[in-house]
């Protein structure tokens, strides 16, 4: 059996359960693939990450309320070691999660709930995992709470396209940022003279008047 490091705690938010599965809305990304080869899933299939630490499974849902939810996951790990994850709710941590060994790959279990706070509107969770084996088999990532509902994985993917740009963005600016001093330094340095040759004027003018 699966357990947590995050004590549950029950949700702010009152009854309701959503469950998401693989390729349908609130599923936004696999490192890895969808596969059906094992037995015993739901719907079309699981996600399988490629084995490799941090790679991770992403998922959006809508909630009417700022609070605390419940998430659970139900997996199957025909590996001996536990493939523990990291909980990140809109690119922050929030907890972690044990995924323990389920005997074979077609043997399903149910994680222990995980709480998670999640604010009004549109949220991005993420499993991410903390071993080189990567994450278990994930049949569907289930979530508790009245008023929640699953996101739309084109507004992931458009807060994606829009990082990316503001980054290519700051990449870009970098060199005009970077050549302004220099620009600075040598307008400085073209002025020198100029200024060198005024105050020369400046002084024979004196000495000139001095000895009248």
């Amino acid at each position: 059996s699966s357990s947590s490091s995050s004590s549950s705690s029950s949700s702010s938010s009152g009854g309701g359960e959503i469950v998401l599965q693989e390729n349908e809305m609130g599923f936004c990304s696999v490192d890895g693939s969808v596969d059906n080869n094992n037995s015993g899933f739901t719907g079309t299939g699981f996600a399988n990450t490629d084995n490799d630490f941090y790679k991770g499974i992403d998922w959006s849902v809508v909630v009417q309320e700022s609070g605390n939810y419940d998430v659970q996951w139900r997996f199957a790990n025909g590996s001996s070691d536990n493939r523990r994850a990291n909980v990140i709710v809109n690119g922050a941590l929030q907890a972690d999660v044990d995924f323990d060994d389920t005997i074979s790959w077609s043997g399903w279990e149910i994680s222990d709930p995980i709480t998670v706070f999640l604010t009004a509107g549109y949220n991005e969770i993420r499993a991410e995992a903390l071993t080189n084996g990567g994450l278990p088999n994930i049949d569907s990532m289930s979530l508790f709470g009245s008023g929640a509902s699953p996101g739309n994985a084109m507004v992931a993917a458009h807060r994606q396209a829009a990082q990316a740009l503001q980054a290519a963005l700051a990449l870009q600016a970098a060199p005009v940022l970077q050549a302004a001093p220099v620009l600075q330094a040598a307008q400085a340095l073209q002025a020198a003279p100029v200024l060198q040759a005024a105050q020369a004027l400046q002084a024979a003018l004196a000495l000139q008047a001095a000895q009248v």
